[in-house]
């Protein structure tokens, strides 16, 4: 009897476009690019906002294949990175078109939005399938050399800086303006809300306001010794490896690997940054649609492409109360055709059973250690950034994975553990740039673990031990 892998689980995901043009990439455009089969088809569970990723097919061969490709040759990565970037530029002109699409007729609305779809697809096919197949199985073949997690985490840390430290270290070079001039603070405030407002929407969270900002800058007490920490972390960085590369006398072939790793990280967090300012800039398409439509906003995202087309150009709309069941729960697949189909809800109802059989409580759970260091302490799981703020100073997040929404949380947890992600990932990055243990990959870390839970982090070794069930509070 097959049984279902899960492959991600997302917050605030509704079947949009967006998902739409993911699931048919990682089915119809993964292999003609990468030349293996990602999974022959690909389901998504969908229940009050929440999305799950999974398959019947076990993606391990095929990442291991491409793996191989990668490090046969390290160029794919670095190829894949500059297509990204190179892409954004024009994706990021097409989506100021969208601003305001209310005086567009039905048949124009609907071919900015077939663009919209198409350039996304485009775009994503360079921005996260090849870090999802390679990252696992290229560093496991880099660690058979490095030997030593804690130095191959070292190595393969990008020196570049992600959006969210640039966004920070500009919010403190106002906070050194205004302190010479506090007339431009408003001023200034203004231009930083417009410029980075969009960070923590991801798929549909929130944008931030002048007002948070303004909070943000009140916590900045000595913006220069700040400033000068962050630029001194990229500074250290890259003499200290450049001294561990001289130390390992690592072969011209193995350090290529290391810049390739490098690659997909830069790449996974321009891939965050340009999607996420395409999903806040698509929502004005969208909900334009669903006005046409009469249908609220998260409706209007649960529609395939083809009920749109129907609904603007034949009037076919689609019945209200069956979209009302779709996001309450509903199971899509895409095959390997791209053709996208909904599944019976009796058998999605035995699929959900699949997925989510009862978890028994584990005494040690493991995963990869991202970033050193051993910590004792009371969890906080938060599987929704909106509840972010519900975490408490000096607390362990545990969460699926972090996107930039979880940036403020970030900030004040003791560490960080992840069901999901990568030596690369969102997680791993930001827990070392802060310096604070980070354990990811641990498969099941939110199931297993409730609010209150007393756990020992060794984000050295990659085990959290739980030393007190808090069996009270769910």
């Amino acid at each position: 009897m097959r049984r279902p892998i899960k492959l991600q689980t997302k917050a605030h995901c509704y079947c949009d476009a967006n998902i739409q043009a993911i699931a048919k990439s990682l089915v119809c455009d993964v292999p003609k690019e990468f030349k293996c089969r990602f999974v022959e088809e690909v389901r998504a569970l969908f229940q009050k906002g929440t999305m799950t990723w999974f398959t019947y097919t076990d993606p391990t061969p095929s990442q291991k294949s491409v793996a191989e490709a990668v490090i046969k040759n390290p160029a794919i990565a670095e190829k894949c990175r500059v297509n990204l970037f190179n892409g954004a530029k024009e994706f990021e002109a097409f989506l100021k078109n969208i601003s305001d699409p209310s005086q567009l007729s039905n048949k124009m609305l609907l071919e900015l939005y077939q663009d919209y779809c198409t350039k996304y697809r485009e775009l994503y096919l360079w921005g996260e399938p090849i870090a999802i197949l390679v990252k696992d199985h290229l560093a496991e073949y880099l660690l058979q050399k490095i030997k030593i997690k804690e130095d191959l985490n070292l190595l393969v840390s990008p020196n570049y800086t992600s959006f969210t430290k640039r966004e920070e270290m500009e919010l403190l070079d106002i906070a050194i303006k205004i302190k010479n001039d506090s007339t431009v603070k408003n001023k200034l405030i203004k231009e930083h809300t417009k410029k980075w407002g969009w960070m923590p929407y991801d798929y549909g969270v929130t944008t931030w306001n002048e007002k948070h900002f303004l909070n943000e800058l009140k916590k900045i007490k000595y913006p220069e010794e700040e400033l000068q920490k962050i630029e001194d972390y990229y500074t250290n960085l890259k003499i200290q490896q450049k001294a561990l590369t001289k130390k390992l006398k690592l072969d011209n072939h193995t350090s290529k690997l290391v810049e390739a790793q490098k690659a997909l990280a830069i790449l996974m967090d321009h891939k965050k940054e340009v999607f996420t300012k395409a999903h806040l800039s698509f929502r004005p398409l969208i909900s334009e649609i669903g006005k046409r439509l009469c249908f609220s906003l998260n409706q209007a995202k649960s529609l395939l492409n083809d009920e749109i087309k129907d609904a603007l150009l034949d009037n076919k709309i689609p019945d209200k109360e069956m979209i009302k069941k779709r996001i309450k729960f509903s199971i899509l697949k895409v095959n390997e055709q791209g053709d996208y189909a909904y599944v019976p809800e009796k058998e999605a109802n035995e699929i959900y059973k699949e997925l989510n059989g009862k978890n028994q409580k584990a005494k040690i759970i493991t995963g990869y250690p991202a970033s050193p260091g051993k910590i004792t302490g009371r969890v906080c799981v938060i599987t929704n950034a909106r509840n972010i703020k519900k975490l408490k100073k000096g607390e362990i997040l545990v969460t699926y994975m972090t996107s930039p929404d979880y940036t403020a949380g970030m900030k004040i947890a003791a560490a960080i553990i992840t069901d999901e992600g990568g030596i690369t990932s969102h997680a791993a990055i930001v827990s070392r740039e802060l310096k604070i243990p980070c354990v990811i990959g641990t498969k099941n870390a939110t199931s297993l673990l409730k609010n209150g839970d007393i756990v020992e982090v060794d984000a050295t070794r990659g085990n959290i031990t739980v030393q007190h069930n808090n069996i009270d509070k769910g």
